[in-house]
């Protein structure tokens, strides 16, 4: 027969097993049935290295910052009822070190929809959001852009530089971008 000092001994035991077993922390995965378009790795300054995974599941279009350790850090959504496509991932448009994610995808028969996103302090803040005909990531004299053209204009694309805290349409600034011979980096 077990008595109660044994019991409680027994209780004590097990309570403080159980406290030094700490829980297993679970490794982020997409939901059930995504397609995961792309994965790319970042390693911001003075942090360890980074995955963000790109991934449709349904209509619905998103990116998740994942950590060293398999944590979600950050999961940004958005509905792009045709899917993802390029020039969907990971950039310096900032023309910094700084890392901004872009999700870009087709939203109709011709259009298509990106936000820009910066991945400061954990989150994942939009910085950018365009709709239109067209969007590139283009490099002109030696500055990281984005190129795109809007649903109202014909067929030149507007150039956005990051300037000031946003995105700035320079168009006037870069004429090579716009001359045919232009030499393209």
């Amino acid at each position: 027969m077990i008595g109660p000092k044994a019991i409680l001994l027994i209780v004590a035991a097990s309570c403080a097993l159980s406290i030094a077993e700490p829980a297993s922390a679970q490794r982020w995965q997409p939901p059930p049935g995504a397609k995961i378009y792309r994965e790319e790795q970042i390693v911001p300054a003075g942090d360890r290295t980074l995955r963000v995974v790109f991934y449709s599941h349904g209509w619905e279009a998103s990116a998740t910052v994942v950590s060293s350790n398999g944590q979600a850090l950050a999961t940004v959504k958005t509905d792009l009822n045709i899917g993802i496509r390029a020039p969907t991932g990971v950039y310096h448009l900032k023309n910094d070190s700084s890392w901004q994610i872009v999700l870009f995808g087709q939203v109709g028969a011709k259009a298509h929809e990106a936000k820009v996103y910066d991945f400061r302090d954990g989150k994942l803040v939009e910085v950018f959001d365009w709709s239109g005909w067209s969007f590139r990531i283009v490099r002109v004299d030696g500055n990281a852009m984005i190129a795109a053209q809007v649903y109202e204009h014909g067929s030149v694309a507007d150039l956005y530089l990051w300037r000031d805290g946003r995105f700035q349409r320079v168009n006037e600034e870069f004429p090579s971008f716009y001359t045919a011979t232009a030499k393209r980096e």
